[in-house]
C-alpha cells in the first residue's frame, strides 16, 4: 500500500511537466530579411506548447529567443485559427522622378546663318542701269548738242567678300559696264551735222553692307562703296573722230579734244534685300546709285542708277 501511494505521488508531481511538454504541429518560419518572417509552405515541425498555451514555430536557420517568442506566438496563433500569415512583400523602391532640366532656347538659324564670322563668299550678278553724261560749259558739244547724254546699259559684276559679323559684310568687286551710246543731229552755222557719242567703262572697288535684321529669313541692308572707274569716251561727227580737235567760232575756241582713257573716282550707295536659296547659296537684289566724277576735257560727271541681282556662293554653312 505504501508503494502504491508513493507511485501516485510521483505521477502527480510529473503530470504538470508532462502537460507542458505536449508537442503540437506548427509551420516553419523563415526570416524575410526585413525584420519579418514568412511561412515555409509545406514544412511543419512539432514543438512543445509554452506556458501561454501557444506553440512556438521553428525559424529555419535561427534559434528562437525569449524576445522573439511573444511576436511569433501571435503569428502562430493566427495560423492555427486559419488566418493568413503570409507577409506581403515590400514594394520595390521607386526611383526618384527626374525633373527635366529646361533647355536653353536655341538662336533661330536660317539656311545660311549669318552668326558665323569670317564666312567668305564669291558672287556673280547682272545689272540693268541708266547712265547720263553731263557736259561742262566749255565743251563745244554743249553749244550744239544736249547738255547731257543718257543711255541704258547692262552690267556684269563679280565679287569676293566675307561676313565680318552677323551685322556686317564687306567685299571687293570688278564690274564691267556695257557701252554707253547715243546718236543724233545738231545744227551749226550753215550746216547740219550728225554725231555719235560712246563711252566705255568698267569699275574696280570695294563695298560695305550693314544689316537691319541679320537673323531673319529675308534680310534687309544698306551699303556704300567706292570704286575707280575707267572711262573711255569716243565722239565722232559725220563719221569722223574729232578727238584732239579745236574749232574757233566767232572768235571763241571750242574744245572737241577728249581724253583717250582715264580713271575717275566713283562713290556709290545701295539698299537691298537678300534671302537664302540653299545651304550655301544666297541671292540679293540691290537698288544702287553711283556718280563718276570726271571734270576734265569737257565732261563733268556720269550719273548711274539701276537694279542688280547677285547670287552668292558661301564657302561655309
Amino acid at each position: 500500500m505504501k508503494k502504491i501511494l508513493l507511485a501516485l505521488l510521483a505521477a502527480g508531481c510529473f503530470l504538470p511537466a508532462y502537460s507542458q511538454t505536449y508537442y503540437q504541429k506548427v509551420p516553419k518560419l523563415v526570416p524575410a530579411g526585413d525584420g519579418t518572417y514568412r511561412i515555409l509552405e509545406g514544412e511543419y515541425e512539432y514543438v512543445p506548447v509554452n506556458e501561454q498555451g501557444y506553440a512556438n514555430p521553428v525559424i529555419v536557420g535561427q534559434e528562437n529567443t525569449h524576445q522573439q517568442d511573444a511576436a511569433l506566438n501571435d503569428e502562430a496563433a493566427r495560423w492555427a485559427r486559419g488566418e493568413s500569415t503570409t507577409t506581403p512583400k515590400p514594394a520595390a523602391p521607386q526611383k526618384p522622378q527626374t525633373v527635366p532640366t529646361p533647355k536653353e532656347k536655341p538662336v533661330p538659324q536660317n539656311k545660311t546663318s549669318l552668326a558665323a564670322t569670317n564666312r567668305p563668299y564669291v558672287s556673280i550678278g547682272a545689272a540693268g542701269m541708266s547712265s547720263s553724261l553731263s557736259l561742262s560749259d566749255e565743251s563745244a558739244f554743249s553749244q550744239y548738242m544736249e547738255n547731257s547724254l543718257s543711255s541704258m546699259q547692262a552690267g556684269i559684276k563679280a565679287t569676293y567678300g566675307a561676313h565680318l559679323s552677323a551685322w556686317t559684310r564687306t567685299e571687293v568687286f570688278f564690274q564691267w559696264r556695257g557701252e554707253m551710246s547715243k546718236s543724233g543731229q545738231f545744227r551749226a552755222p550753215l550746216s547740219r551735222y550728225s554725231y555719235t557719242s560712246k563711252v566705255q567703262m568698267w569699275d574696280v572697288g570695294a563695298n560695305a553692307f550693314l544689316y537691319a535684321n541679320p537673323y531673319s529669313n529675308v534680310r534687309f541692308f544698306l551699303g556704300a562703296g567706292i570704286a575707280a572707274t575707267r572711262v573711255q569716251p569716243k565722239f565722232s561727227i559725220n563719221g569722223t573722230d574729232i578727238n584732239d580737235l579745236k574749232v574757233t567760232i566767232s572768235g571763241r575756241t571750242y574744245r572737241f579734244e577728249l581724253f583717250k582713257s582715264k580713271f575717275a573716282f566713283t562713290p556709290s550707295a545701295f539698299v537691298g534685300m537678300e534671302f537664302p536659296l540653299g545651304d550655301k547659296t544666297d541671292m540679293d537684289i540691290i537698288a544702287f546709285y553711283s556718280q563718276t566724277n570726271i571734270d576734265a576735257d569737257g565732261i563733268d560727271r556720269i550719273k548711274t542708277f539701276g537694279v542688280a541681282a547677285n547670287v552668292r556662293f558661301n564657302f561655309l554653312k
